[in-house]
């Protein structure tokens, strides 16, 4: 493991992929302040021994953290924590043990003797045609939109060409609820991906997804053929059985999915008056030549940090700091002091 962590360098979130706010803390602390014992760490983050050690043990478990011969944790850069923590994730994501899912459930809701064209089944013979068909379909939805995705990457042209169908729904207040894996690393920073997940209203994740799945209405039902070979056409279905034994697929997949915003960092916007605090704070000043600065009391200067750890769901000035630094909301003098601010006699 290499220690060429550059200070100050951006810290990405761990809890993003998996791992505890524990751990997350404990990360970010070693990256930003430097080599820490557990006991050090203990006491700048106000934390008891049981919850550091368990956090640095796993830390330790994926390689984000080693110790040196004093008994101090060192941090493993954050560019290659992350490289290691996505090639985790992807492999969760099993192509093989997909398909197996996709055959098996398949098998079980569509038996082999129902599978005759005209009587509710039709085979859509291409990628394209199953577009088309889904174009059709949702011209006339009024209801809802149900959408179930095996893959973690969209496509630039998938993402191009679903972005007017949603922009369609959102247009006529049809519920639309989506269904996936976590996207590939930098997958959502693309502009056409962006705003396809900005058109969807709801939108949950998981790692065990069984087929690639579109209800519409209710009452039509679309999926692949073979999964993850879309040019083999897709299967459309609108016998009521069929329908709703895929319905109740996706909803109790929907129940274990979680919200992909339901853990990352809280973020935040300060106001003038606490920007201007975090400033002269970051610049070095106590909590009473900062409120001389800024004519407040010192109550108010405690009232206002107060304020700011509620917000953020920390406990102590140094997780603010680190939380702070983390979004951005405070930034570090280009240069140290040459005069630290004064205590008035």
């Amino acid at each position: 493991m290499t220690d060429a962590v550059v200070p100050g360098a951006p810290v990405p979130s761990l809890v993003r992929w998996g791992r505890s706010p524990d751990a997350d803390l404990v990360y970010r602390t070693i990256v930003t302040c430097g080599p820490r014992t557990a006991t050090r760490l203990g006491r700048d983050l106000g934390l008891p021994h049981r919850r550091v050690r368990d956090a640095l043990a796993e830390l330790h478990t994926f390689g984000a953290v080693r110790t040196d011969h004093q008994r101090r944790w060192l941090a493993r850069p954050p560019d290659q924590v992350v490289a290691a923590l996505r090639t985790g994730r992807l492999r969760l994501v099993d192509r093989t043990e997909q398909a197996e899912r996709h055959h098996h459930l398949v098998g079980q809701l569509v038996p082999a003797h129902a599978l005759v064209l005209g009587s509710g089944i039709q085979h859509l013979p291409s990628r394209q045609a199953a577009r088309d068909r889904l174009a059709t379909l949702v011209a006339v939805e009024r209801y809802e939109h149900l959408a179930m995705n095996t893959e973690q990457s969209i496509a630039a042209e998938v993402a191009r060409a679903a972005i007017p169908i949603h922009r369609a729904l959102l247009a006529r207040g049809v519920r639309t609820r989506a269904l996936g894996p976590p996207p590939a690393d930098g997958d959502t920073l693309r502009p056409e991906v962006r705003e396809l997940r900005e058109l969807r209203v709801e939108e949950r994740q998981a790692l065990d997804v069984p087929l690639k799945l579109f209800v519409i209405d209710r009452r039509v039902a679309l999926f692949p053929v073979v999964p993850h070979d879309f040019d083999r056409g897709f299967l459309e279905i609108s016998q009521p059985p069929i329908v709703e034994a895929l319905l109740a697929q996706f909803e109790r997949h929907w129940e274990l999915a979680t919200h992909p915003q339901e853990h990352p960092m809280s973020q935040i916007v300060l106001t003038s008056r606490e920007q201007a605090l975090i400033a002269l704070l970051v610049q070095g000043h106590t909590d009473h030549t900062a409120a001389r600065e800024l004519q407040i009391g010192v109550r108010t200067v405690t009232k206002i940090l107060r304020g700011l750890m509620d917000r953020l769901e920390v406990d102590n000035r140094f997780q603010l700091g680190l939380a702070l630094g983390t979004l951005r909301a405070a930034r570090l003098p280009s240069r140290p002091s040459t005069s630290p601010p004064q205590e008035s006699r």
